[in-house]
């Protein structure tokens, strides 16, 4: 069979041909794997290299914010306080208030009373000497009708 070794001599050299192609594509995908993890371990460094910064930065801010926040929250209860405070003191100047408008009342009332008694202390001190003037006169007067 003389053709059937053309043949076998072409089958052999299309089977070579395929294990080189096979051989060249498994250098390439071990090229590109290689790649890849470079890639890979560039990325991962300039993103620590990005990100390192930052997150000491957001420490630090985080540290300085921390006494702040502190600070606030202290200041708000304090605020917090002295409100509840202040309308502590404003109901108690109401009742002070109050209490002092009752005593304005009162000493009104009682100077009315002082007057009314005046008034009437005079009257009767009026009276009184009167009837006395009258009992030291009145054995005068009869004397003088006798």
């Amino acid at each position: 069979m003389p053709g059937s070794s053309h043949a076998d001599v072409g089958v052999t050299q299309a089977v070579a041909d395929i294990g080189r192609g096979v051989d060249a594509l498994e250098r390439l995908l071990a090229m590109q794997r290689e790649t890849i993890g470079l890639l890979g371990s560039q990325l991962d460094a300039r993103t620590r290299a990005v990100l390192e910064p930052l997150v000491t930065e957001l420490s630090l801010v985080r540290q300085s914010n921390e006494p702040q926040a502190r600070q606030l929250i202290d200041q708000a209860e304090t605020i917090g306080r002295q409100g509840a405070e202040l309308e502590a003191e404003r109901e108690r100047g109401k009742m002070y208030h109050a209490e002092a408008e009752r005593a304005r009342d009162e000493l009104a009332t009682a100077e009315t009373f002082r007057r009314r008694n005046s008034r009437r202390l005079a009257i009767a001190l009026v009276v009184a000497a009167t009837l006395a003037i009258v009992a030291v006169l009145a054995p005068a007067a009869g004397m003088v009708a006798r």
